[in-house]
């Protein structure tokens, strides 16, 4: 059972590369992980990255990774964990596609909440669905409602130069 009003959360989408607005996403990893994805785009090592595998982004990898860590600007705030935990996820957006990942992560999110949900109960705790979930639907209901009133506008517009033309 989905924990929001709508089938899933994801009535989202982010624009490739926009973690921060992906829901769920911590706010520290959105900025290490578009760091990541940046530099891969100066490095221009979207190809590669999505054609190779390696073990560890640490220690085993290819010179390539050399080239997009040249471009981060926050190498210097990782630890050998989140560096190799940042590329796997830049990673899975090379080989799997934006839109995958963006499954995934609310996917994952759905669970978390879920979850939160089920201890709450448990515990005889009230649990309300996260303030970032109604704003996010609000947002996409306002955009859809834009959609469609454009829409209808241009369909009028359509019509009214029909009429003129005739």
């Amino acid at each position: 059972m989905s924990v929001a009003t709508k089938p899933t959360l994801r009535f989202l989408c982010p624009t490739a590369g926009d973690f921060a607005s992906i829901l769920g996403m911590d706010e520290w990893d959105a900025k290490m992980y578009k760091d990541a994805y940046d530099a891969t785009n100066a490095a221009d090592m979207w190809e590669t990255m999505r054609n190779t595998s390696t073990e560890s982004f640490m220690f085993k990898a290819g010179s390539w990774v050399n080239e997009i860590h040249k471009h981060m600007k926050l190498l210097d705030t990782h630890s050998g964990c989140s560096y190799g935990i940042t590329l796997r996820n830049v990673e899975m957006v090379a080989k799997q596609g934006w839109e995958a990942y963006v499954d995934a992560k609310v996917v994952a999110y759905e669970k978390r909440l879920e979850r939160q949900r089920e201890e709450a109960a448990i515990n005889g705790e009230h649990w309300t669905v996260p303030q970032a979930v109604i704003d996010a639907a609000a947002a996409a209901d306002a955009a859809s409602a834009r959609d469609r009133a454009d829409t209808e506008e241009a369909a009028l517009n359509a019509a009214r130069l029909a009429r003129r033309s005739e």
